[in-house]
């Protein structure tokens, strides 16, 4: 099915024992949300960085920068963890209870195993299928 809408799944914390979260498989447009979320943070890195690199890496050849590019397609270091687990995490059975009115706020609170845990589930979840594990789709279809 296309649509994702309901696609719900139920993890168990690993690092809380009997406690579960329930997770939503994200959408393209979420899932658009957070690497655009990443890639504001890496472009303020950047900036930060200075001329010097941006102009090595305009230098660079079109072939490296398609490798790196194919290797980041199902990376999770693509995109913006918060923004993972805002849209991704549905509910829990962790105190307090995940509802609208706190959401940031709780999940700001989360300590770093189970943020990253979670981070990652979701992104299992929801992430595309790289060109590798797609194969080689039809050609009218490469250009999209």
């Amino acid at each position: 099915m296309g649509l994702v809408i309901g696609q719900r799944k139920t993890v168990d914390l690993p690092h809380d024992e009997g406690e579960s979260a329930v997770i939503r498989k994200l959408s393209h447009r979420k899932l658009s949300e957070a690497a655009a979320a990443q890639q504001s943070q890496g472009i303020g890195f950047m900036r930060e960085l200075g001329g010097e690199l941006m102009q090595a890496l305009r230098n660079e050849d079109a072939d490296k920068i398609n490798r790196i590019q194919k290797s980041q397609e199902a990376n999770i270091a693509s995109y913006h963890r918060d923004t993972l687990l805002e849209k991704g995490v549905v509910s829990w059975t962790l105190e307090p209870a995940l509802d609208d009115s706190n959401r940031t706020e709780v999940l700001g609170e989360l300590d770093e195993p189970t943020a990253a845990f979670l981070a990652q589930a979701i992104f299992e979840f929801s992430r595309p299928e790289t060109r590798d594990e797609a194969g080689n789709a039809p050609s009218s279809l490469s250009n999209i």
